[in-house]
């Protein structure tokens, strides 16, 4: 007789949890690495963001410090650092496959260690990741770029929709494309966390197809919080279907070439 009290009750349905980086796979842009820049300051945050990354869909982690006048980390240093790090990870039993490389600050000095064919560190393909000063536009950009060319990297533009003095004036990013020099975008860029040029910076160059990488960038918690409270779903929708070259590297090496 109680029949009708039950009768429009449906079963649940089950909730599916998609990390938002489970088709992205391979971060190639996030300073992991502690105390050695201005991400992770020490080994415990490390592991903690290391963690929460691999939770956000993440199988591989290259992580990429600074390398810059403020910054001048050695390969040799970074390495072993990186062991430390990685035997930490499967103490804690965390699993998640890391890498090295660098952001190599464009300037003089980066200059003269791409002449000397000092050893360098690039993600995986001999592609290297570049940033400019916040600034101007370094004045041997150009120079540098085909220098790089010519010695056989692939350099890799962190953050271009973050360089304000551009403008968002596509025919510059065009013309560091020219140069083959490859534009990499911050996830964080795309849903306004850097401000609203800089966002819509971010989509024009991706509605143009002039993004090939995307990265997290990730230096502490509040960026992983912010990604985690403030996704859209159209950022989510990019994550899933842009072709990003990242994709590809699951399977490949980055490190230190001679």
């Amino acid at each position: 007789m109680f029949d009708f009290l039950f009768a429009n009750r449906q079963p649940k349905a089950e909730v599916h949890y998609y990390p938002p980086f489970e088709a992205i796979e391979v971060d190639i842009h996030a300073h992991l690495l502690p105390n050695v820049d201005d991400g992770a300051p020490n080994m415990d945050v490390a592991v903690a963001l290391i963690s929460e990354m691999a939770d956000l869909g993440f199988k591989k982690l290259i992580t990429t410090p600074h390398i810059s006048d403020l910054y001048p980390n050695e390969p040799k240093t970074l390495l072993e650092g990186l062991e430390r790090l990685k035997k930490q990870l499967k103490r804690e039993q965390i699993d998640v496959e890391m890498g090295l490389a660098a952001e190599y600050m464009i300037n003089d000095v980066f200059e003269q260690k791409v002449r000397a064919n000092e050893p360098l560190l690039t993600l995986p393909d001999n592609y290297i990741l570049v940033e400019l000063s916040h600034m101007s536009e370094p004045v041997n950009l150009y120079q540098v770029l085909e220098l790089l060319s010519e010695r056989g990297y692939k350099p890799v533009l962190a953050h271009p929709e973050r360089y304000r003095y551009y403008n968002n004036n596509l025919a510059q990013y065009q013309k560091l494309i020219n140069y083959g020099c490859h534009l990499q975008v911050n996830v964080l860029s795309l849903d306004g966390y850097y401000g609203r040029m800089v966002s819509d910076c971010a989509w024009a160059l991706i509605n143009n197809y002039m993004i090939e990488f995307i990265g997290s960038d990730f230096h502490h918690q509040r960026h992983i919080s912010t990604l985690r409270n403030h996704l859209s779903a159209k950022t989510q929708h990019i994550l899933n279907n842009y072709s990003f070259q990242n994709k590809k590297w699951a399977s490949r090496e980055s490190g230190i070439r001679n």
